[in-house]
């Protein structure tokens, strides 16, 4: 075992680990020695991820809405240390196009964005429990919306909101077992090449008014996460990595 490598020994999971800042996330924690299993819904990325990863990493599917078979990928993985969930709001075009003001929304969209941005944090936190070392952590990724009201996000707003109260609560009710919330700003990523023109357009006048004056990265958000995952310390924390975003 590497001291040098504060996560030598350890194995992670990283849901929504295919792409993005799960991705960066991943390499990351194998940087700090940990052997990690990164899941998605999607085979292409799944195969794509294991071959960057490397032999330290595992990728296994997994439908995180589904309690089911959330059970099932974690009886799976096993016994493990650390769990981060990382699944966006929206990542279908088909459901972004269908996002903006409450009035006149198809309100199946929102209940989309609910499912994939808190519910898909419920089922895997409690799936994971039996398998997740009692003084493991739980990271989860919020967003930075609710700190800032903008006409047309009310969906993923609330869902990001949800999903802040619940890791507060849950950092109580499964203690020993840490749990944390990164809450990113906007983060250049595979993502936001499927966002239509009117938002990209929103997030480039924002980004330009931060104090940091750029999108971050997902390297940047990554290393909060493994932050969370190797500071036995720090519990119940919302850690903001957004440029300043809530200071335009």
């Amino acid at each position: 075992m590497n001291p040098n490598k504060m996560l030598a020994g350890q194995r992670v999971v990283i849901v929504g680990g295919t792409s993005g800042i799960g991705l960066a996330t991943a390499h990351l924690a194998i940087a700090q020695g940990a052997k990690v299993v990164v899941a998605s819904r999607k085979a292409e990325r799944l195969k794509s991820a294991k071959a960057e990863l490397g032999p330290n990493a595992e990728a296994l599917r997994l439908d995180a809405t589904n309690p089911k078979d959330a059970a099932a990928f974690f009886k799976k993985v096993g016994k493990f240390h650390h769990l981060t969930v990382l699944v966006p709001a929206a990542d279908d075009p088909r459901v972004q196009k269908k996002l903006g003001p409450l009035a006149g929304m198809d309100l199946s969209a929102a209940h989309r964005v609910m499912e994939n941005k808190f519910w898909t944090s419920v089922t895997c936190a409690q799936a994971a429990l039996p398998y997740l070392a009692r003084k493991g952590s739980i990271t989860l990724c919020s967003g930075v919306s609710p700190r800032k009201a903008l006409p047309g996000y009310w969906a993923s707003t609330s869902a990001i909101a949800a999903l802040e109260g619940l890791f507060r609560v849950l950092a109580v009710e499964l203690a020993p077992i840490r749990v944390n919330c990164v809450g990113p700003g906007i983060i250049a990523t595979p993502i936001l090449t499927a966002l239509p023109p009117r938002r990209l357009k929103a997030w480039d006048k924002l980004t330009k008014r931060q104090p940091v004056g750029r999108m971050g990265t997902a390297e940047e958000v990554a290393q909060a996460m493994v932050y969370c995952m190797t500071n036995g310390f720090t519990t119940g924390a919302l850690i903001e990595i957004d440029g300043g975003y809530k200071f335009t």
